[in-house]
């Protein structure tokens, strides 16, 4: 009898991203990285697994507790993470988002870089373990604390990945975040042709170092200033010269360019609108400036993204807050890089991803299964009542 013929599902595990494959990558990232003595039946592994189970469904230590028995108690997870400091977390944090993840995208060709600030918004009371992080602000979501977090991100096509991330202490001046972001950047040999900032950067010292350190740079202009003000009311596109000028910081010679768009009905308005950068080292016509700067606003998909994904906790403790940002922004670039290895067609030209086929959703969903197969989750709940 002539042997059975192999038929299409021959390759089904060969094309199948399982949910183990997703679950081990976050969790032998953050083995490898952050390591602390345990003693019994509780591993890194373990506390590991269930941090990054309560971030794919943005729980908290107590409510995974009650739904799981094998994972350990909220007592014993706090106390082994109690050994990590937030100084390892600073200088780790770069190896955490980016180890895996580099060697999979193309290193020999230049790409935008974006910084901002992110809020976290804090509802308890200033204490000494957490005054240096607690920075007073607008009123957001119904408070006027905040612990805030700088981060650098790489954005080129479909590719967009968080690079690192650091935590904001009160009364150290931007400059020193932003010498520190681009420092990281150095060291992991990214090339970059423009670096795109927040307003909330807008000062003379950033835009001076820009200058000294001949960084391109593009941030949006402050609506101060008569000249400013005059270029941008007389909606006529062009480049501009101007001096920024500080009390305290003296002043910085800039380009000032001025893209005018019309409306066309978006937002239910219809007139000419002007759209002001400051930029330096960047010759690029009106309208590339402004398109080029509007990509930066996929940084606020990915901090949706890291609030749909970091654990819920109280905590007035910075570091364990800060350890729960890193590992958002950590399963945001595995999902990127998982797109960028297995969805991309194999044709002639450059990789193109195919983003329907993987979505976010799909993806914190392979981390909860696994979790459930590994763990065990309560199958009923005992009543007080017959169930009939």
């Amino acid at each position: 009898m002539p042997a059975k013929a192999r038929g299409d599902n021959s390759h089904k595990d060969e094309y199948c991203l399982k949910a183990n494959q997703c679950f081990d990558a976050t969790i032998r990232n953050l083995s490898k990285h952050i390591r602390f003595h345990t003693q019994g039946r509780i591993t890194p592994k373990n506390i590991y697994s269930t941090i990054t189970a309560m971030s794919a469904k943005r729980l908290s230590i107590h409510s995974i507790n009650s739904i799981s028995e094998d994972v350990s108690s909220q007592t014993n997870i706090k106390h082994h993470l109690d050994k990590i400091t937030i100084k390892e977390l600073e200088e780790k944090n770069m190896i955490l988002l980016t180890s895996e993840i580099l060697d999979n995208i193309p290193k020999n060709r230049p790409y935008q870089l974006s910084i901002d600030i992110n809020e976290d918004p804090y509802y308890g009371s200033i204490s000494m373990i957490n005054e240096g992080y607690v920075i007073g602000g607008r009123v957001k979501k119904s408070t006027k604390t905040f612990y805030q977090y700088t981060s650098v991100y790489l954005t080129f096509n479909d590719i967009k990945l968080t690079l690192a991330v650091l935590p904001v202490r009160k009364g150290v001046e931007l400059l020193e975040y932003v010498k520190s972001l681009l420092s990281i950047v150095e060291k992991l040999g990214i090339q970059y042709n423009v670096l795109l900032l927040d307003r909330g950067y807008y000062s003379v010292p950033i835009v001076n170092y820009c200058i000294d350190n001949q960084i391109p740079l593009i941030m949006p202009v402050k609506r101060k200033g008569k000249k400013i003000i005059a270029w941008l009311d007389r909606k006529v596109s062009g480049r501009h010269r101007y001096t920024m000028r500080s009390p305290k910081h003296g002043s910085a010679r800039i380009d000032v360019i001025v893209d005018v768009q019309n409306a066309m009905g978006r937002h239910g308005k219809h007139e000419r609108r002007s759209f002001g950068y400051v930029c330096n080292l960047i010759d690029w016509k009106p309208r590339k400036v402004f398109k080029i700067y509007r990509k930066r606003f996929g940084i606020e998909s990915s901090y949706r993204m890291k609030n749909r994904t970091r654990a819920r906790t109280c905590s007035r403790d910075p570091k364990l807050r800060y350890l729960y940002t890193i590992i958002s922004m950590m399963l945001k670039n595995f999902w990127v890089m998982f797109k960028w290895k297995y969805f991309c067609p194999i044709r002639r030209g450059p990789k193109k991803v195919e983003t329907g086929l993987f979505r976010f959703e799909e993806f914190l969903n392979l981390i909860w299964q696994a979790f459930q197969r590994r763990f065990k989750v309560k199958r009923y709940i005992i009543t007080l009542r017959a169930v009939r």
